[in-house]
């Protein structure tokens, strides 16, 4: 009996870190705790992945901006086309991104709803996390972040959710730097997806190709399949804040992206398969879809 008992209190052990390890992991790589902008300092501090930090990773990302803003796009190589492509969106005067996903670990599911605006120097970020109560945590998120260049100051504010895309938003719960956001999360609040591309990162690429877009417009399209190292920016922070002693163990990491005429990006779907070790290994299973639209929108009040 007592054997029995004690195996229940592990189980139950795990399903409580799980619903917890969840919690973070859709926060991590969506920006429930973070908030893409062309970066031109990298991080130095140690990522978790052997002693990799993203200065190491990256490609020379302005020399080949430089280099292929005004090429056509089916004259570049993928890794440059999107490279081009982070760029051109990032130097957009409005940027919305809507995407909806899905996290799955040992039954135990969480929905995603997440928008992102960039309007001039000011960044909004909604996240809506929909899931259950497991063993008494909550996993039901709704967040709102919100920065201004001006002030370098990330304004949090945590909500209710009332339904499977929408919340009720309070005073805000916190504020921080943006320093201070970027030492916590690996990501920036301009971020609007997690991953590195890179000729470092990048095990295959399919070659650019011309496509009709869903919208009716022409456009282009590639594919990648990564190494864990594209996904540096935030494994180390799931690793850290999660409690794990071993890296995640990356089965694959499979990118679509699509691509607008005039080079900024479209579309980004996600799918990807990890495994994280807490006593047993967890296999874990992650679907996004990044959608990219250049029309202003209207960031609600706080």
């Amino acid at each position: 009996m007592d054997a029995i008992l004690q195996q229940k209190k592990a189980v139950s052990k795990r399903k409580l870190w799980l619903s917890r390890f969840l919690v973070l992991l859709l926060g991590v790589t969506t920006g429930l705790f973070c908030g893409i902008y062309f970066k031109t300092a990298f991080a130095t501090r140690d990522s978790g992945l052997g002693g990799l930090t993203e200065a190491m990773i990256r490609d020379d990302e302005t020399k080949i901006v430089r280099e292929n803003k005004d090429k056509p796009i089916m004259s570049l190589n993928p890794i440059n086309a999107f490279i081009v492509a982070e760029y051109k969106t990032s130097q957009m005067q409005y940027v919305t991104m809507n995407a909806t996903g899905s996290i799955n670990a040992m039954n135990v599911k969480q929905n995603l709803h997440t928008k992102k605006y960039k309007i001039e120097d000011k960044y909004f970020v909604e996240n809506i996390s929909k899931g259950s109560v497991i063993l008494g945590i909550d996993t039901n998120i709704a967040e709102r972040n919100y920065y201004d260049e001006s002030t370098d100051i990330v304004q949090i504010f945590k909500g209710k959710i009332v339904a499977e895309t929408s919340a009720n938003f309070g005073d805000m719960t916190k504020q921080m730097s943006y320093d201070e956001w970027y030492d916590l999360n690996g990501t920036t609040p301009k971020d609007f997806h997690p991953y590195i591309i890179s000729t470092k990162t990048v095990d295959r690429s399919t070659p650019i190709e011309q496509v009709t877009l869903d919208n009716g417009a022409v456009g282009y399209k590639t594919t990648f399949d990564l190494k864990n190292t594209s996904a540096l920016l935030y494994v180390s922070q799931i690793k850290n804040l999660s409690g794990l002693k071993d890296d995640p163990i990356v089965d694959y990491i499979n990118l679509e992206v699509y691509i607008n005429g005039d080079g900024t990006l479209y579309r980004i779907v996600v799918d990807e398969k990890y495994e994280v070790k807490k006593g047993i290994y967890v296999g874990t299973k992650s679907d996004m879809i990044y959608n990219f639209e250049y029309t202003k929108a209207e960031i609600p009040t706080a």
